[in-house]
């Protein structure tokens, strides 16, 4: 499995949104767990909320939460990928009011029990009431 996270930018008095990073991300060792209880029809893995931070260092598979997490968690929209039936896009965002003032550079998908599926860093931004930050990441679940 493989997943790609876009970041956007939305100025919040024009609405012009501008790409400001698109990255990979790690899929920790969680995700198979959650994989296997979905098959099982367990709603509590879902994955329900992405969350970020101002975390820096590289993922491994065995992490299990961000580094340096902030809050708000927001929750996902989740859908299958009009382009790729093999992969899932979860969107959420911050708005103009949420996440201000932090140099945001890492970002977790995670499921309604709480466990991380997927982790990310990207080049820290930080946060104003300008701009709305929109997320949109992509699990490719396709062997590869």
């Amino acid at each position: 499995m493989k997943g790609k996270l876009n970041i956007y930018r939305t100025h919040v008095k024009t609405g012009k949104k501008e790409l400001v990073e698109s990255i990979s991300n790690m899929i920790v060792n969680q995700m198979y767990n959650v994989l296997l209880n979905l098959f099982n029809a367990d709603p509590t893995y879902h994955v329900a909320t992405m969350k970020f931070g101002t975390g820096t260092s590289s993922t491994a598979v065995d992490w299990t939460t961000l580094q340096l997490p902030i809050t708000p968690a927001k929750d996902v929209n989740a859908a299958i990928s009009p382009t790729d039936d093999f992969a899932v896009v979860f969107t959420a965002a911050l708005g103009a009011g949420e996440g201000n003032g932090f140099a945001i550079s890492e970002a977790g998908l995670f499921t309604q029990a709480g466990l991380m599926v997927a982790r990310t860093v990207f080049t820290a931004r930080t946060k104003t009431s300008s701009y709305n930050f929109g997320f949109e990441w992509t699990v490719d679940v396709k062997a590869s």
